[in-house]
């Protein structure tokens, strides 16, 4: 993957992560289930985006200079991603639970648990970098 491919993947996650989110704390707020759960799915499908490209930005990170604006750009996407985008993203899912586990949802919440932990994992693995 070539350093643009990689700044461009990495700006389409945070992007994508801002309009996931947005449909989060809408769902969470208006309590619309269904919306919860695309929202969920939403979020595991960012997750698997990151866990492909992760292993290219470390990379980059790892080789590169950081004198190279692209590289810098790569490091404050990742930055925002790790600090930001999937802290936020896991506020959103535990209120989701919350919403779920009130509703009576037991099967919402126990897919939203494993979402959680998996997420809460992926936050180990990025911020080792």
């Amino acid at each position: 993957m070539s350093l643009h491919d990689i700044l461009s993947s990495l700006k389409n996650l945070v992007d994508d992560y801002e309009e996931v989110i947005d449909k989060g704390k809408l769902a969470v707020k208006t309590e619309d289930v269904e919306s919860v759960i695309v929202f969920i799915n939403g979020a595991r499908s960012l997750m698997e985006r990151v866990q492909l490209i992760l292993p290219s930005v470390r990379e980059v990170l790892n080789e590169h200079s950081e004198g190279d604006k692209l590289v810098k750009y790569i490091n404050v996407f990742y930055r925002m991603l790790v600090y930001v985008s999937i802290p936020y993203t896991l506020e959103v899912m535990e209120e989701a639970m919350n919403l779920l586990d009130r509703k009576g949802y037991i099967t919402g919440v126990v897919e939203v648990k494993e979402a959680i932990n998996m997420y809460e994992s992926l936050m180990d693995t990025l911020k080792s970098k």
